[in-house]
């Protein structure tokens, strides 16, 4: 079984490989920044799989749903500061298709897989977008609500595990999903 550390640097290897040569970067110049970024920026879409209902990344296994989370938001960032929108209609397919059907990153396809943190990380782009003032999903509420739909049910989470630590998050909110009694959070005694 490989480490976290050692997908990652897969993956890392493989968008500098996809690049084919170093990144020239000179801080200051805009023009050069922007050319960084958008080489970086195209070295993670090229692991997005239009095919996928999920408008996820290509992985190496094991599949993470939390890391196409971050990867958007990173690509959302792209966007805000270059001004570039090339990956913009993608984007926002890809979070329409993960904000779940009562806006607040619980869609059903990941029913049994998603955790408190792997929600989060989906979140970050609802609190990114809300910030940047980015653009609404089609036919959805604003940032603001997707954020706080969110919000109310790490809340409801964290009151039902009440009795455990005067609160706090296991890592599966799912009560049937392996992981179920791993806590996120700790017991501080006074």
């Amino acid at each position: 079984m490989k480490s976290s550390s050692s997908s990652s640097f897969a993956v890392a290897a493989l968008a500098l490989a996809h690049a084919g040569s170093a990144i020239e970067l000179n801080i200051k110049d805009t023009s050069s920044i922007k050319s960084a970024a958008a080489q970086v920026a195209k070295g993670l879409y090229v692991f997005h799989n239009e095919a996928a209902t999920t408008g996820q990344f290509n992985q190496p296994q094991p599949w993470f749903w939390w890391l196409s989370g971050s990867g958007w938001t990173g690509l959302m960032d792209y966007t805000v500061y270059t001004k570039d929108t090339t990956y913009k209609a993608d984007l926002l397919s890809a979070l329409s298709k993960n904000v779940g059907p009562n806006f607040d990153f619980v869609p059903p396809e990941q029913a049994g897989w998603e955790a408190n943190d792997d929600q989060a990380y989906w979140i970050y782009n609802a609190l990114t977008a809300m910030e940047y003032g980015f653009d609404t999903l089609p036919g959805g509420p604003t940032w603001d609500v997707v954020a706080a739909n969110s919000f109310n049910l790490f809340a409801d989470r964290w009151n039902t595990d009440s009795f455990t630590c005067y609160g706090g998050l296991k890592w599966q909110y799912n009560p049937k999903a392996n992981g179920w009694t791993v806590s996120l959070t700790h017991c501080i005694s006074l």
